[in-house]
């Protein structure tokens, strides 16, 4: 099964591992100005606030270097809504009208198996939409996560492709939180990722593949 909230999570880790060693090895090297990070935020600013700088702070930073180090968690979790969080949600599944007549049954093939065993296939398309919900206290910090969130995604969406979340759509909005649901003073950007992937799911039973054919009765003068 592809477990689309799974794909999307497991993917956003490797970028954000990406964009942390891409840094890294920019500075190593004294060509800070190389970096994808840099290239994105540096020189955006409001009033005394650098967006780069700060970025560095608690995207790049680990936990020891950081307390307000950027983690990615399946499912909304409240306990670190008030600090820099990606947050990977379900927010619809719904079929597709691209199906083939039917339920499915071999647009994929048949598994051979031992003993003469065949195990049939069914398949179905699904439209998802999958939410990232940016979060934290300070919001210029909501804004870098939902930025450079978006620009990962944007530079590789033929990944999205090569793990079955195909023709993907990116749009986004704020979130206003409810007070008895948040913390005050969280300030909430959902990322929405619409997309199309595709389900195989083997039948239940196994069923013995026919060996030959016999027939029978007698023919009629």
């Amino acid at each position: 099964m592809l477990f689309p909230e799974v794909k999307l999570y497991t993917l956003l880790e490797n970028l954000l591992s990406l964009l942390r060693e891409d840094y890294l090895t920019c500075i190593g090297e004294s060509r800070e100005e190389e970096s994808f990070i840099f290239r994105l935020l540096n020189g955006v600013k409001v009033k005394n606030y650098d967006f780069y700088d700060n970025a560095k702070a608690f995207l790049i930073k680990n936990q020891v270097e950081s307390p307000r180090y950027f983690e990615i968690r399946q499912g909304f979790d409240r306990t670190r809504a008030n600090i820099p969080t990606a947050h990977i949600m379900m927010g619809a599944d719904n079929k597709s009208e691209a199906d083939s007549l039917g339920f499915g049954l071999g647009d994929e093939g048949v598994i051979y198996l031992e003993d003469d065993n065949v195990q049939f296939q069914s398949t179905r398309n699904y439209n998802c939409r999958l939410n990232i919900v940016c979060s934290s206290d300070i919001y210029n910090e909501t804004l870098i996560v939902y930025y450079v969130l978006r620009a990962l995604i944007q530079t590789f969406i033929l990944s999205f492709e090569n793990i079955g979340l195909q023709n993907l759509k990116i749009s986004g909005q704020d979130i206003v939180p409810h007070d008895e649901i948040f913390a005050s003073g969280v300030y909430l950007k959902n990322i929405y990722l619409d997309c199309f992937y595709q389900e195989t799911i083997p039948t239940f039973k196994i069923f013995k593949s026919p060996t030959g054919i016999r027939f029978e009765g007698s023919v009629k003068e």
